[in-house]
């Protein structure tokens, strides 16, 4: 994933879709601080583990992912071997059926069953699922 401290929006400009960067960069003021950027695998290392052990499993129940365009590179900064969600929402505008189509793939690479595209958004659930929640029947 590349790293950017160039604008306010750090690391969202360099790969977020047309309309993006036409209408909502234009009123960002320079003046903004920047942002640093770190990939989502750091980030709940650090929550889940709170400095600790890194190398725990990570579960969420629902994970909903909106990024300006960035998605994909959010996603392949997963360790999926560790790191797994109950439900997955992502933002698919259709601006990039390529970048959709390679979602689409990596999901399903990492055991998730897509479900549908509604209102904007790839809905995914865990391929286990019904075993995970078993327990709420």
């Amino acid at each position: 994933m590349q790293e950017s401290t160039s604008h306010p929006s750090c690391g969202v400009h360099w790969c977020c879709c047309k309309w993006y960067l036409g209408v909502c960069l234009r009123f960002f003021p320079e003046s903004l601080p920047t942002i640093s950027c770190r990939p989502l695998q750091d980030i709940l290392d650090d929550i889940v583990s709170k400095g600790n052990d890194h190398n725990v499993l990570i579960y969420l129940d629902f994970f909903s992912l909106d990024v300006e365009g960035a998605e994909l590179d959010v996603l392949e900064s997963i360790d999926w071997k560790r790191t797994s969600f109950g439900i997955v929402l992502i933002e698919a505008d259709g601006s990039n059926q390529e970048k959709e189509k390679r979602i689409l793939s990596l999901m399903d690479r990492t055991g998730y069953r897509f479900l549908y595209n509604r209102q904007r958004s790839l809905w995914f659930v865990h391929k286990d699922f019904s075993n995970i929640y078993k327990h709420l029947n």
